[in-house]
């Protein structure tokens, strides 16, 4: 039977972060196929936008990092955001933020992802195509939660029916153990923040990329703290209600002028063109939002135990330090169950070892709990 893996490095998941996700997605693509008795029509269009746009997504985060850094050298970009997942016609990529400028620095990335990829789709599909986009912020693991997608419990533990139906019943215990080494397209994001984003992701159009309230915050006191003014051309609209989301509260429209680069290209276009909304005013309205709104929270981050940005809300530390209590419970359940079963089997049993190995995980995961009921101390220098 295979070693258990270490506690140590199954537990990560549970260490508080805040992810950027985007969407991709093509405008205009069911009527394009339907409009097509020939596969080929299409096909090719939509293979090279899977392929090509994720190559784009890196060199741009490239580009648009070092810019950004130059100007603000204290910015730290790190890696560039991932692909997640695909869903038809729309791609969907994520990154975890360890630094607030990231979040900058990804929406200019991916406004310029829309600049490039919209001009060579809308010349291989004779203007029938264009791409939006959608980005917003999600935290973990309070709000919202991971799923690892490879990977099982034989390949951990071996064929023992019996250990195997001890051990998956608390879906907790199940995720940390599985979660070490999955990459995000091995795995799915879940929770108010995703559901949030489809539906902003609804509102968005070739022209409208639509974030978030709490990325509006974050890039709105970015671009006022770093003196980044109209770094990316913000526009705020009336109110929707989005359906299911905050209690039919109505939520704001906030968007990013994706044409904002190019001269208006006609009367229509001069027309809508505008100078981006007040940062300072931005934020405050967000700020309002984000405080008055149910389940919403103002996004902070935490990088290796330390508080970065923002400030870690007390019941999330309570809430979080209540997880790993119960994980650490039922691993101790799943101990004790190991161990009869090693000791009614006699010494030389397979399930010794794995006995050893759950007492190894049990004592790590008791040990990560020391620090959890103190906040971790805030810095407001990002």
């Amino acid at each position: 039977m295979p070693a258990a893996p270490e506690m140590a490095d199954r537990y990560d998941y549970l260490a508080p972060r805040l992810r950027l996700f985007v969407s991709l997605d093509i405008q205009g693509s069911t009527s394009f196929k339907y409009a097509s008795d020939n596969v080929e029509t299409w096909l090719p269009i939509i293979h090279w936008f899977y392929i090509e746009t994720q190559s784009t997504v890196e060199r741009s985060w490239l580009k648009i990092a070092q810019r950004l850094r130059h100007d603000v050298p204290a910015a730290e970009p790190g890696p560039e955001p991932l692909f997640w997942k695909s869903a038809g016609d729309e791609l969907l990529f994520v990154k975890e933020i360890t630094h607030p400028l990231q979040c900058l620095s990804a929406v200019l990335a991916f406004k310029d992802v829309l600049v490039q990829q919209n001009d060579a789709i809308q010349r291989r599909s004779d203007g029938r195509l264009k791409l939006k986009a959608t980005a917003w912020l999600g935290g973990f693991p309070n709000l919202n939660k991971e799923i690892p997608l490879v990977g099982s419990y034989a390949d951990a533990y071996g064929d023992d029916a019996m250990v195997q139906d001890a051990i998956v019943q608390n879906t907790m215990v199940q995720i940390a153990r599985l979660d070490q080494g999955t990459l995000p397209h091995q795995r799915d994001f879940v929770g108010p923040s995703i559901d949030l984003g489809f539906r902003l992701a609804e509102l968005a159009t070739p022209r409208r990329f639509v974030v978030s309230v709490e990325l509006a915050y974050v890039l709105a006191d970015m671009m006022v703290r770093n003196d980044l003014i109209d770094r990316v051309n913000l526009q705020v609209d009336e109110g929707q209600v989005l359906k299911g989301i905050l209690n039919d509260k109505e939520y704001p429209v906030i968007w990013v002028d994706a044409l904002s680069h190019r001269s208006p290209r006609s009367s229509l276009e001069r027309l809508m063109s505008r100078t981006s909304c007040n940062a300072e005013a931005l934020r405050d309205m967000c700020s309002h939002f984000i405080a008055e709104a149910p389940i919403l929270v103002m996004p902070y981050i935490v990088v290796a135990d330390r508080c970065v940005y923002g400030t870690v809300p007390p019941e999330h530390r309570e809430k979080l330090a209540t997880i790993r209590r119960r994980i650490s419970q039922e691993m101790g359940k799943e101990e004790q169950f190991v161990h009869d079963q090693a000791a009614a089997a006699g010494s030389g049993s397979l399930d010794l070892e794995l006995s050893k190995n759950l007492e190894e995980q049990a004592a790590k995961v008791r040990g990560r709990q020391v620090g959890d009921d103190r906040a971790p101390p805030d810095d407001k220098e990002a």
